[in-house]
């Protein structure tokens, strides 16, 4: 028999046990906040990581901390906690940042423009300026947005053939 074991200390530890949103839009600037068992951290030597950006803790409590979300390209990321630049806490929680469409309507229009195009999906910016359509190489003008919703105007297309979509949030940095 084993008299004297060997045990982990595990108070102390501090464990990520919930991010919310962990589906953010591409455009960023969304706050986000991050549960953890209690804990003591240093908002003066603390900051996050998200893939590759570093972000800023904004306020810290006694089990949560939040931060706003740089801007991103559509994909899933890791979230790290730092102190004083060295990990401390590796979430096991993913952030995924989306930018998709799922249908547009209608599907013709005018070569003249004018044709008002509805298109939803998910993380469009919820501030118009920065949500760029094209139809092909023809610009659709945004007239109202959200981030599941996007509502634009046609620009003629006179000696064009149109047959694809592009759409993009415009990441400022």
């Amino acid at each position: 028999t084993l008299t004297n074991q060997f045990t982990y200390r595990v108070s102390g530890v501090l464990i990520i046990s919930e991010i919310t949103p962990n589906i953010l839009g591409v455009q960023g600037n969304e706050l986000v906040k991050v549960n953890f068992n209690s804990g003591s951290l240093n908002s003066k030597s603390t900051r996050g990581k998200l893939g590759d950006q570093t972000v800023n803790i904004d306020s810290i409590g006694e089990d949560q901390f939040s931060f706003l979300s740089p801007p991103m390209k559509p994909g899933i990321y890791e979230f790290v906690l730092l102190f004083n630049e060295s990990e401390i806490v590796k979430s096991t929680i993913a952030i995924e940042y989306r930018l998709f469409v799922t249908s547009f309507s209608p599907q013709l229009g005018s070569i003249r423009g004018g044709t008002v195009v509805e298109l939803n999906g998910d993380g469009f910016s919820p501030q118009c300026s920065q949500n760029e359509i094209k139809f092909g190489t023809k610009v659709c003008s945004v007239l109202k947005c959200t981030k599941q919703w996007i509502q634009c105007q046609t620009s003629d297309a006179y000696g064009t053939y149109v047959d694809f979509l592009i759409i993009r949030s415009l990441i400022k940095k």
